[in-house]
């Protein structure tokens, strides 16, 4: 199942304000867990997102092929 428009917008929204994981994203964006990780499977599938490792234990949510 694909996650609606509306939660992909307010996802992206919100990894593009802030380095966000996962989790803190779909808060950010006022989804549940469950809602933020099917935006995220769907942003990995289309290949525009994937998670950046800056530091070890610092990893985030980027946008790609924007």
């Amino acid at each position: 199942m694909s996650a609606p428009l509306d939660h992909k917008r307010r996802f992206l929204a919100a990894i593009r304000a802030e380095r966000l994981d996962i989790g803190d994203a779909a808060r950010r964006a006022g989804l549940t867990f469950r809602e933020g990780c099917e935006v995220w499977a769907d942003g990995v599938a289309a290949k525009r997102l994937d998670i950046a490792d800056d530091v070890p234990g610092f990893r985030h949510v980027v946008e790609v092929g924007a």
